[in-house]
């Protein structure tokens, strides 16, 4: 199973604060709390060099990762992005390839603020 992460504090509070996503630790299986999330963002800023853990996205979070109507996806095709619309067969996205449906692609914006895409391992 693909393990969804955030080695920068300050995109995973974002996320947590514009989206509702949740984390977990990468070691342990606790839920962070927003209160853990401030502490290693202020920690991160005070010292950019220091090494933190990445910071897990909860199970329960990954559906956030899937395209939804109206998001702006990159599509991977030389750098174009597009809307995701709905028609009568369910979600769809126009590339220079044709309609298709936006399955495995990256969000990169939702609700007009910034989508910030985790890494994977």
């Amino acid at each position: 199973m693909t393990r969804f992460f955030y080695r920068d504090p300050i995109a995973a509070a974002w996320m947590a604060r514009q989206f509702g996503m949740r984390f977990r630790s990468w070691e342990q299986e606790f839920e962070f709390r927003p209160d853990d999330l401030e502490f290693a963002v202020q920690r991160a800023m005070r010292d950019e060099r220091l090494k933190q853990p990445p910071i897990r996205v909860h199970p329960d979070s990954v559906g956030l990762l899937e395209p939804r109507e109206g998001d702006l996806v990159f599509t991977g095709l030389k750098f174009e992005y597009e809307l995701v619309w709905r028609d009568h067969k369910g979600l769809r996205i126009d590339t220079s390839q044709g309609t298709r449906y936006p399955t495995g692609l990256m969000v990169i914006q939702r609700n007009g603020k910034p989508f910030i895409w985790p890494e994977a391992a």
